[in-house]
């Protein structure tokens, strides 16, 4: 009697998700065969599938969502850091973190976008009307 053995699916999924985690960090399809222990030619398969685009895109976007919350972290450290230095006895440093700091606000300030202009036809002159008036109302007393 001729045995077939049915590979173990739970096995494969496991060494294929491992194989995502190496392929997504920039290992090439020989690399990330050695990693896992299989031949590249699997890796070249399972790079034909559209399932192993979808655990990419996946793994990439899980990686892009801590990188961000990451960078969050390290922005509330960052403007602590040049609070502190605004702040330091060494005024030279001081001066050159404040111009640093200038320089970035300027540049931020500039991409953001405009505000929505108030200077509307004739709300100046009813500004000016409400303000002038009252106060020649109260020279005549």
């Amino acid at each position: 009697m001729v045995r077939i053995r049915r590979p173990n699916t739970t096995l494969t999924a496991r060494i294929e998700r491992a194989a995502h985690s190496v392929y997504i960090e920039g290992a090439t399809e020989a690399e990330v065969a050695a990693a896992v222990g299989i031949k590249p030619v699997t890796v070249r398969d399972w790079k034909k599938r559209p399932e192993w685009e979808a655990a990419i895109a996946d793994l990439r976007a899980i990686q892009l969502e801590h990188a961000s919350q990451r960078l969050a972290s390290l922005m509330e450290k960052a403007v602590s850091a040049i609070d502190e230095t605004l702040a330091c006895d060494n005024l030279p440093l001081r001066f050159k973190a404040a111009t640093w700091l200038l320089e970035r606000a300027d540049h931020l300030i500039a991409r953001r976008p405009a505000a929505p202009s108030i200077d509307r036809p004739g709300m100046i002159e009813s500004f000016i009307s409400a303000v002038v008036e009252p106060a020649e109302t109260n020279d005549g007393d």
